[in-house]
Parts: structure tokens; C-alpha cells; sequence
């Protein structure tokens, strides 16, 4: 319009296109413009390494635009057409599109503002921007604030479960009877073997009798018993029994052992 225009962005290799968010505005001087009403439209093809190609352009009248936003579709013409007035344009086409020399069309929307209109535009684009960035900063925040009450929901109720598990077993006794072990592994060369079991509980632990030269033996009437606190133990439930070799002379050897859920 005049000595003042901008463009768009560079569309890559296409030959149809929507720049989407994409708003120009340009300020109309009559006095520079001469009191001409039109504005001209440019179709350019970029290139990279030499001169840019002129597609097409159309010469646009902006008078039925002013305070009403409208939706133009032009079909590009050669530049020396493009000049012609819009009226000389429809006296010799009747489409509204204007004569078509397949170079393409160009669409767009336009709005003639008067200066008092664009003034308070601008401040109502503004009061809404300043609105749209505090309405994102207060989701941000409530969507922060749930995730966060989500997590402390869940903490609480896995804080409670385990709350309730150990008052279900906060203080008792475990007792273990009839105990026996059957077909143990030889641990020494000349195949003597004195089992003893021990039960453990957290950081508490008993053992039985130790049994002397067997592989198989039943401890009559010895009882385990283990005191239980959940607060004291760190018990998960669950108690550990090993079996093991008595060495009289040196270190006694593990022979196996198993966690039992009680």
C-alpha cells in the first residue's frame, strides 16, 4: 500500500498453502495514497541462490472493507494486468474471481479501520493478551496443584494401608512347633552332619538343639517362640528359617535355608 508493505513467511516447495497466524496490518495515508483506494497483492516464488520469480498480483479495492471484515479471492494476473483498476477488471470479466491466466489464486481477509478504531483494537488485543497469559498461568497452576494433591492422596491412603497392616500385627508371638528337618546334604568328607535351625524375625532370633550326626531328626517337643512388634521389628510378615551344620572345631556352615509368610 503505497512506499509500506510486508509480507509473509516462506511457504517450502507447495503449491497451495495456509499461513495459519499469520496478520499484517498496514496504515492508510489518503493524503500519501493520493486518495487512491486500492491495495496491491504480490505472489512471489523465494530463491535461495539467485533473484526471487513474480508469480502474479491483483490490485484490491479496500472501500468495501471499511469497518467489515471480507474474504477475498483473487485469480493472480501478469503484473502490467494487475494494474488495471478493480472496475476496469470487471468490465471486461464477469467472475468475481477475475480473469484466470493459471497462475494461481491468493485468498486472504481484509478490514479498513479508521484510526480510532485500530487505537482501541490495539488496547482490547492487549487487555485480552494480559487476560489469555493469566488465565494459562492459573491451569498451569490448579493442573500443578491437582497433580500434586493426586500424589499426596495416594502417599496418604499407601500411609494408611500400612498403617492399618501394622496395628493388625502391631504385638504378638510367633511360635514354632513340630519342628523336623528329612534328607539334608552331607556337609562333611566322612559324612557326619549336627543340624540346627534357627527362626528368625526381623533382629530377633532363636535356634533349636543341635542334632548330632543325622541327616534327618525331629526336635520333640522344642518350641519357638518370637515376640513380634511391628514398631520394633521392621517385620514385612514374613519370618526366615535356616538350617545349619554345627562345626565343633571351626565355623559352623549354612545348609540352606527358606522365608516363610506368616
Amino acid at each position: 500500500m503505497g512506499p509500506e508493505q510486508q509480507q509473509t513467511s516462506v511457504a517450502q516447495e507447495t503449491l497451495n498453502y495456509d499461513y495459519l497466524n499469520e496478520d499484517f496490518e498496514l496504515i492508510y495515508h489518503p493524503l500519501v495514497m493520493l486518495a487512491k483506494r486500492e491495495i496491491e497483492v504480490e505472489v512471489w516464488d523465494y530463491n535461495n541462490t539467485g533473484s526471487n520469480d513474480l508469480v502474479g498480483s491483483v490490485v484490491v479495492d479496500v472501500l468495501p472493507s471499511f469497518k467489515t471484515k471480507i474474504q477475498v479471492e483473487k485469480f493472480l494476473q501478469p503484473k502490467q494486468k494487475s494494474l488495471q483498476s478493480e472496475s476496469e477488471e470487471d468490465d471486461e470479466n464477469d467472475s468475481p474471481l477475475g480473469p484466470d491466466n493459471n497462475l494461481g489464486r491468493v485468498i486472504f481477509s481484509v478490514i479498513y479501520m479508521s484510526e480510532q478504531d485500530w487505537v482501541k483494537k490495539l488496547h482490547d488485543d492487549e487487555i485480552n493478551k494480559v487476560k489469555e497469559e493469566e488465565e494459562m498461568k492459573l491451569k498451569i497452576e490448579l493442573e500443578v496443584k491437582k497433580r500434586q494433591e493426586e500424589e499426596n492422596k495416594q502417599l496418604e491412603e499407601q500411609r494408611k494401608i500400612k498403617e492399618k497392616q501394622a496395628e493388625m500385627f502391631s504385638k504378638g508371638y510367633l511360635k514354632f512347633s513340630n519342628i523336623s528337618v528329612r534328607d539334608l546334604k552331607k556337609m562333611d568328607t566322612i559324612g557326619k552332619t549336627d543340624p540346627y535351625v534357627v527362626f528368625q524375625l526381623g533382629e530377633l532370633q532363636k535356634q533349636t538343639t543341635v542334632a548330632k550326626n543325622t541327616l534327618s531328626y525331629d526336635y520333640k517337643n522344642e518350641e519357638i517362640e518370637l515376640e513380634y512388634n511391628s514398631y520394633l521389628n521392621q517385620w514385612t510378615g514374613k519370618a526366615d528359617v535356616q538350617v545349619w551344620d554345627y562345626d565343633t572345631l571351626g565355623k559352623n556352615d549354612l545348609i540352606g535355608s527358606v522365608v516363610v509368610d506368616v
